[in-house]
């Protein structure tokens, strides 16, 4: 299709492309061929339509692109209420992005009583285990590759029981069937043995090859999730994502079950910086496509165990936020790539969250100073790991301005990355320039971890909060250079 060949009106439009965050928007906006935009036909919208939408053309085809207003279902189910009026004849709507992946599927109860983990019963593709009692299997998804929706399950809809989530399972309440027509089209592609399935799948790894420089910001560009040393991790069933040494850390020690919490830092490090042993490793390959059932909610999973429950009760094989607002609403495919998730899945190493609020990156050119490096390395991360747990250590470091020891601290911070993610929950930085720039920070400390506080309870909740860590925490605080002012206030008060 041409650019002259443009939809005369709205009603001209069939596909829309749904994106929850804004890298998938623009990922899908830089590669359409063409762009709608001309301000002597405008297309417009609805009355009381206050989705923002860009037309352009894609695959040949012309496409609608829109995003909710925020990640989650309901979000989604108010973003589709207004395309449905603005665009009366779409056909199908794709929602499309990245989603957490099963790394296992449910095989009922097992025919023999074993048990033992993935990684004793070797690494094979498909390969079958027990475990509890119970037969599983490998389920061939690795990173990177797309899970496409037969079905959409929204299982955060039901009761919350002391000991246990009960979804609602009654047909008034339940997602319907896909439509027929979006039925038809899936199976068509679905055992993967027509042509039309292995054109795409042919496709698909061409142009992900081809999208590969495609720029996602200043000097960032696409790449595969397992590309990082050409590999991704599966942990066993009911592996906790937690400290692994021990002494390491008294909460991940205590943690044996999983109901028994794990200390701040684990949940949202990487399993790299835990010590996490993968029970599979996946070598990178081609993309490959599976059908199945998308688990759909308003959170996001990070809980292995409850993922393992949801593929066990639910049959799903993807996890993701979006697809069920649109599903109620328009006739719906999810179209998402697995990525990295936090606890317990598929997981790619070095790609998980930290809490390391600096003010800027180290500069590569440093040089200097290096006695003062050694003497913070030996005070900080002392050997005796239990002593520093239990008291609060505090290092001034003084000098003329511009002398550099701001970026000896972000020195050391880059230096020592690895020890200190395995003694610390967070490194935080706070400018104390002045009292303005020190509230400024502690109110970007409270958003980092969503503490609610008011502008006049923002120093001492941020305080009292910090001191609650059950892991160390390192508190930098940058530009002490007023002796009238006493900075001792911004130090949290603990032992």
């Amino acid at each position: 299709m041409s650019v002259n060949a443009r939809p005369k009106s709205r009603d001209g439009f069939q596909i829309a492309i749904i994106c929850a965050l804004p890298e998938e928007r623009d990922t899908v906006e830089n590669i359409m061929t063409a762009h709608f935009k001309d301000p002597k036909r405008p297309y417009g919208k609805a009355q009381g339509d206050d989705n923002v939408y860009t037309l352009g053309e894609l695959g040949g085809k012309p496409v609608v692109l829109v995003a909710p207003r925020g990640m989650g279902k309901l979000n989604t189910r108010d973003l589709a209420r207004g395309l449905r009026i603005s665009f009366p004849n779409i056909l199908y709507s794709f929602v499309v992005g990245i989603t957490g992946g099963a790394p296992f599927t449910y095989e009922g109860k097992a025919t023999a009583v074993s048990d033992k983990h993935l990684g004793d019963v070797g690494g094979a593709g498909g390969a079958s285990f027990t475990y509890n009692g119970e037969a599983w299997k490998e389920s061939d998804i690795h990173l990177g590759d797309v899970i496409i929706s037969t079905h959409v399950v929204e299982y955060d809809f039901g009761k919350e029981h002391d000991h246990v989530f009960e979804s609602r399972t009654d047909i008034e309440t339940v997602l319907p069937r896909a439509p027929q027509e979006v039925a038809n089209f899936i199976h068509q592609f679905e055992r993967g043995r027509s042509a039309a399935f292995k054109r795409i799948l042919g496709k698909t790894n061409a142009d992900l090859a081809g999208h590969s420089e495609l720029e996602t910001g200043p000097g960032k560009y696409h790449e595969h999730p397992g590309s990082a040393g050409g590999v991704d991790h599966v942990y066993a069933l009911g592996y906790r994502h937690k400290h692994q040494k021990s002494g390491t850390c008294e909460t991940c020690d205590k943690c044996t079950k999983w109901q028994h919490e794990v200390c701040l830092f684990a949940r949202d490090a990487s399993c790299e910086d835990l010590g996490c042993e993968p029970c599979l490793t996946h070598r990178a390959r081609d993309t490959k496509l599976h059908f199945g059932r998308y688990g759909s909610a308003d959170a996001v999973l990070k809980s292995g165990h409850r993922r393992d429950l949801l593929i066990k009760q639910k049959h799903v094989i993807g996890f993701e936020m979006e697809g069920a607002g649109a599903w109620e609403v328009l006739p719906t495919i999810v179209i998402k790539g697995v990525q990295p998730t936090p606890n317990n899945s598929v997981e790619a190493s070095s790609t998980a969250k930290r809490d390391w609020l600096l003010p800027r990156p180290a500069n590569p050119q440093y040089t200097g100073y290096s006695y003062v490096l050694e003497y913070l390395k030996n005070r900080i991360l002392a050997e005796d790991g239990e002593l520093r747990n239990r008291r609060q250590l505090t290092i001034v470091m003084s000098g003329m301005g511009g002398v550099g020891k701001s970026e000896t601290i972000l020195q050391f911070v880059k230096r020592n990355r690895t020890p200190l993610h395995e003694r610390l929950y967070a490194a935080l930085w706070v400018d104390c320039g002045s009292e303005m720039t020190v509230r400024v920070d502690f109110r970007r400390i409270s958003r980092l971890y969503d503490w609610n506080f008011g502008d006049d309870d923002i120093l001492d909740g941020v305080k009292d909060r910090l001191v609650s860590s059950k892991t160390p925490i390192l508190l930098i605080l940058d530009n002490c250079d007023d002796s009238t002012v006493d900075y001792n206030r911004y130090i949290p008060n603990g032992d």
